[in-house]
């Protein structure tokens, strides 16, 4: 990680004898050949604490320390001197946080990412805070300390800390205490509506006892990106996949079992969940499952979660997701469709509704494969887990041509117009989308008709679309027929009046 001006984040547990490096090349002076000579301790606050550190030099411009111990629960403040060969010294500040519930009390998703500003914070994010107290000029407010507390309306407490610097400032008007925290918010805190926030107290309490208080709001939005409900799951065969789902509350049980979707055929059996947990949405659960037991196919594999509690054991509760297994080449696919008909993702008008995931990249790859074995009235019965060439070429442009209409139909439900005195705003995209799925609509039966007669007379009808070794197939029509039985004059079996003479036989 670089160093700069900002605090660097680290978190550690109790136990953990960790060693941190930094690249502090972008305070060294440039075009100076100047390089790191030294790493020393300057500050730790709060001081006698069982944090302890042992910083050293990694090279020319990188800087280290090992950390280790420290008590539960606090977070410290440490001032690293680097010293160079000018000579010249300047200051690294680090924030390290000591907890042995990082995965529980405190589970962030990056604990080295904070920001400077506490409006608005993802929960599972940390983020650096400061508390301010203005005091009239005069005041002794010398060996106080800041503490930090998050609540809600109800006055509960979901985490709290202490702040890792205590300064004090003088000026001509006030005397004034800052303090900065780690603010660590944790995973399960529910997430606020619109017009809704937390509060952040500050505590800042004297040698006398006398404590003060200061208030800041802050928002707590969610990371999850998943509705409640099964998540939909691609996954390569012979790999490892994961299934996930997001329940609305704990349930002792939780598990899934796959079927097969033509026939509802039970191919892997209950299987129970091995992870859980909290989320600002719910309950999040997965559990892994062998793909190597599922054959690929365009079509998706049914998952059955679930779940109930041992209370009442009766009563089982049940969800449905889709589970994915392809290979290289149908992945090839998802990708080449998504460079056509995806390409618009990159506009700043998009939302992310509008975007097409991989799941339905799929879904629409199978319709396009139904649309292109049934067209036309030429029956074909292609799988096209191996497609290549024009196969390939005709199987994407009719699942392109399923993707184009349904995005023209989410586009038709958006589309926005204003007009005003001065203002006109219009915001309509459909036209494009139907004019390119017509575009390729017309241009698949001018085409493909003739394709798919072709592949008839030479019989190819069937397999996974493989176009690499095509030649004439027995059976094709077109080809010359003869048929060998004791009515004919060819092979083991001789006419009595063909070209080869009378019969010698008995």
């Amino acid at each position: 990680m670089a160093a700069n001006s900002n605090v660097i984040v680290l978190t550690k547990s109790p136990t953990e004898v960790d060693p941190y490096e930094f690249d502090v090349s972008l305070n060294l002076l440039t075009g100076s050949g100047e390089i790191v000579t030294s790493v020393t301790v300057g500050l730790v606050s709060p001081s006698g604490g069982m944090l302890a550190l042992s910083p050293y030099v990694v090279n020319s411009t990188t800087a280290g320390v090992t950390l280790s111990g420290g008590a539960e629960g606090v977070t410290y403040g440490v001032r690293l001197d680097i010293g160079t060969n000018l000579p010249r010294v300047f200051p690294i500040t680090l924030a390290v946080l000591v907890s042995s519930y990082i995965g529980e009390t405190y589970t962030v998703r990056n604990p080295d990412a904070t920001q400077t500003l506490i409006d608005s914070i993802t929960a599972g994010d940390s983020a650096l805070g400061n508390g301010t107290f203005t005091f009239p000029q005069g005041t002794n407010i010398s060996n106080g300390y800041i503490v930090w507390e998050l609540l809600d309306t109800n006055g509960y407490t979901y985490s709290s800390g202490n702040a890792f610097e205590y300064v004090i400032t003088n000026t001509n008007l006030a005397v004034r205490a800052e303090g900065r925290a780690v603010i660590t918010i944790p995973s399960d805190v529910p997430v606020n509506l619109d017009g809704y926030k937390y509060q952040i107290r500050w505590t800042l309490t004297l040698p006398s006892g006398q404590t003060y208080f200061n208030y800041e709001n802050v928002r707590v939005t969610s990371p999850n990106t998943v509705p409640q409900g099964p998540e939909d799951s691609v996954e390569l065969a012979g790999d490892t996949g994961k299934l996930s789902v997001v329940l609305p509350g704990v349930y002792d049980n939780v598990g899934a079992e796959i079927y097969q979707l033509s026939g509802s055929l039970l191919l892997v059996a209950y299987s129970e969940a091995m992870e859980k947990q909290k989320t600002p949405d719910g309950y999040y659960c997965s559990l892994y499952v062998d793909t190597t037991l599922l054959p690929v196919a365009l079509e998706n594999y049914i998952v059955r979660w679930k779940y109930w509690n041992n209370s009442s054991p009766n009563t089982i509760y049940s969800q449905v997701g889709r589970l994915f297994v392809v290979n290289a080449n149908i992945m090839s696919a998802t990708t080449d469709m998504q460079s056509f008909i995806n390409k618009s993702r990159a506009t700043i008008a998009h939302q992310e509704d509008m975007l097409f995931p991989v799941p339905y990249l799929l879904v629409f790859l199978r319709r396009g494969r139904d649309a292109f074995n049934a067209a036309y009235g030429i029956l074909t019965q292609f799988n096209m887990t191996d497609a290549t060439s024009g196969i390939r070429q005709f199987w994407l442009w009719f699942a392109e041509v399923e993707a184009l209409r349904a995005q023209f139909i989410a586009e038709g439900e958006k589309a926005f117009n204003f007009s005003g005195q001065a203002i006109s705003l219009d915001i309509d995209r459909t036209g494009y989308y139907e004019s390119a799925a017509s575009s390729m609509q017309s241009r698949l039966d001018n085409e493909c008709k003739s394709f798919k007669q072709n592949l008839i007379k030479k019989g190819i009808v069937s397999g996974t679309g493989n176009m690499d070794s095509i030649a004439l197939r027995i059976g094709a029509i077109g080809s010359v027929g003869i048929s060998i039985s004791p009515a004919s004059n060819w092979g083991r079996f001789m006419g009595k009046f063909g070209s080869g003479g009378p019969s010698t036989g008995n």
